[in-house]
């Protein structure tokens, strides 16, 4: 009999535990969640309206705002601000770090902020007939800068102009591996390698629209032009164009490429990403502040930083 109740022991057990093991093995995976955190006035930005975010080599955040004159700075703990009270006051409509850790902002004008002054170097001539959109710096220091009429370049002391973008409103300037600068302008895209300009307009290649606000380079050097009315990619020979279903997320206003080359997109109807194989869009109702996101940074870590018009930042962990 004990030995019967023994048998039938361990038979009960060995079920108990074949069950146990079974039910865990089968147990569905569930994926890691994107985190999402928003930051506002609240928590420590002069303003909601979010112009620009950049981050420097230590990780600090830098913000600069649509309508207040100043920036912010985030080290991941503190909020620190600092107010122009000169040109700056009516908003930060670009914003650059240069290899020595100053900040240079444009709007009316161009200044530099050194981490403890303002220092002004706007071009008095045309102070008050520009706005400064885009600013970009080259492996020589030398400060570009895309205006409303056109694009300037301040190598410390001079400014010099460029008659081939005269008048024409330029958005955006990035610099590729082999020192090429790349214009955004309401005309089209125009390169320039020190000597030569090139232009591309719908007329004469695959781009999306000749209003091109943003561009961004990927790893592969491809070329990802944010216009009013779609993406643009250019590989060095082919063109290829990407439109969304929703129209209003066909309006770019931020682009940023993380480390495994997926390439975000900010858009008048919230973030978008794409990993070459499939897109994912992002809105309010999954955790983005505000749907117009007017600004896009990744940090050393892959988080994103989402700057929106109203919303304040929104930051991404995935």
């Amino acid at each position: 009999m004990k030995k019967q109740l023994l048998t039938i022991g361990t038979v009960m057990l060995v079920l108990f535990f074949t069950f146990s093991c079974s039910k865990d093995a089968d147990a569905p995976v569930v994926p890691a969640k994107a985190k999402w955190t928003t930051y506002t006035a609240t928590n420590g930005l002069l303003n909601n309206a979010i112009g620009n975010i950049t981050i420097d080599a230590l990780g600090n955040k830098w913000i600069g705002y649509n309508n207040v004159g100043g920036i912010t700075k985030f080290d991941g703990t503190n909020w620190t601000s600092n107010v122009s009270s000169g040109l700056l006051k009516y908003g930060v409509y670009s914003l650059a770090i240069d290899t020595h850790g100053n900040i240079w902002t444009g709007n009316h004008g161009l200044m530099k902020y050194d981490g403890l002054n303002w220092i002004d170097f706007s071009d008095p001539k045309h102070l008050s007939d520009y706005v400064i959109q885009a600013i970009a710096i080259d492996a020589k220091g030398m400060v570009w800068c895309g205006t409303t009429l056109g694009v300037g370049r301040f190598d410390g002391t001079t400014w010099t102009y460029y008659s081939q973008l005269q008048n024409l409103a330029v958005y955006a300037i990035v610099i590729d591996a082999k020192g090429i600068m790349w214009f955004g302008t309401y005309q089209g895209v125009y390169t320039y390698d020190g000597t030569t300009w090139t232009s591309y307009t719908v007329s004469q290649s695959g781009l999306a629209s000749n209003i091109v606000m943003k561009i961004a380079i990927d790893a592969n050097g491809i070329k990802w032009f944010g216009t009013d009315n779609g993406i643009s990619k250019y590989d060095g020979t082919t063109w290829t164009t990407y439109r969304d279903p929703e129209i209003t997320r066909n309006a770019i206003t931020s682009i940023a490429i993380d480390k495994q080359g997926a390439k975000w997109f900010g858009s008048e109807g919230g973030l978008r990403k794409y990993n070459d194989i499939a897109w994912t869009n992002y809105n309010t109702k999954d955790g983005l502040a505000n749907n117009y996101v007017t600004a896009i940074a990744v940090d050393g870590d892959g988080n994103k930083w989402i700057g929106t018009n109203g919303g304040g930042i929104s930051y991404l962990k995935e």
